[in-house]
C-alpha cells in the first residue's frame, strides 16, 4: 500500500476537517443591537438538531435555535461575555423540531478584534449533555420514590400505634365489663344476704 505524506499540509483545511468531525459543537457569534448573530456553526450542532450540515450565507439569530424558556438568561450571559470580557459557562437547551430538546453546556469565550482593544464577538464550544441529564433526572426520581416510601412507612406506623393502643384497651374494657355484668346479674338474684354480690366484689372476682 502506497501512502502519500504531505510535508506542509494546509493548516486551515486540517482545522476545518477536525471541527466538522468533532463530537462537540463549535460556533462564532457577533453581537449586534444586543442580538447574538451566528456567523458559523459546525456539523455537530446541525446533527443534534436533526438537520443536514449547511454553509451559512448570512448570520442568523442564534437565540432562535434555543428553547424559548432559556433565551433570556443565555442572551444575558452572552452580553456579560462581551461587556466584561470574561468566559461564561452556560447551560441551556437547543430546540429540535418535533423532538425533545438537546441539553448542552456552552463555554462562551470573548473574541477580541484585530487591535485587541475591543470584543468583536464570541466563539464557543458546546457539549451535548442530554444523556447525563437523563441519568440525573432518573436518579432524582429514584430518590424521590425512596423518600415517599419512607414517608408512607412512617405514616403507617403512626396510624398503627394508636389503633393498637385502642384495640388493647377495648379488650381490657371488654373483660372488665363481663365481670361487672356478672356482679350485676348476681345482685338481681333473690339472695337477701347478698353473699353472691359480695363474692363478685371479692379479690379475684372483679
Amino acid at each position: 500500500m502506497h501512502v502519500t505524506v504531505t510535508t506542509n499540509p494546509d493548516k486551515t483545511e486540517l482545522f476545518s476537517r477536525l471541527i466538522d468531525h468533532a463530537d462537540v459543537g463549535i460556533y462564532r457569534l457577533t453581537i449586534q443591537g444586543g442580538v447574538p448573530l451566528c456567523a458559523y456553526v459546525n456539523a455537530a450542532i446541525w446533527r443534534w438538531r436533526g438537520q443536514t450540515p449547511q454553509t451559512l450565507h448570512e448570520p442568523f439569530d442564534w437565540l432562535e435555535y434555543l428553547h424559548p424558556a432559556d433565551r433570556v438568561h443565555v442572551r444575558q450571559s452572552y452580553l456579560n461575555v462581551c461587556l466584561m470580557g470574561r468566559t461564561e459557562r452556560i447551560e441551556y437547551r437547543l430546540s429540535v423540531p418535533g423532538q425533545d430538546p438537546v441539553y448542552v453546556t456552552d463555554i462562551a469565550v470573548p473574541m477580541p478584534d484585530e487591535t485587541g482593544d475591543e470584543i468583536a464577538g464570541i466563539c464557543g464550544c458546546v457539549q451535548n449533555i442530554t444523556a447525563q441529564k437523563a441519568a440525573q433526572q432518573e436518579l432524582e426520581r429514584t430518590q424521590l420514590l425512596q423518600s415517599l416510601g419512607r414517608l408512607i412507612a412512617g405514616i403507617g406506623h403512626e396510624i398503627n400505634t394508636p389503633i393498637q393502643f385502642i384495640g388493647d384497651n377495648l379488650h381490657f374494657l371488654s373483660e372488665g365489663w363481663q365481670t361487672i355484668r356478672q356482679c350485676l346479674e348476681s345482685a338481681r338474684q333473690p339472695d337477701l344476704s347478698g353473699e353472691a354480690f359480695r363474692e363478685g366484689l371479692a379479690p379475684g372476682g372483679l
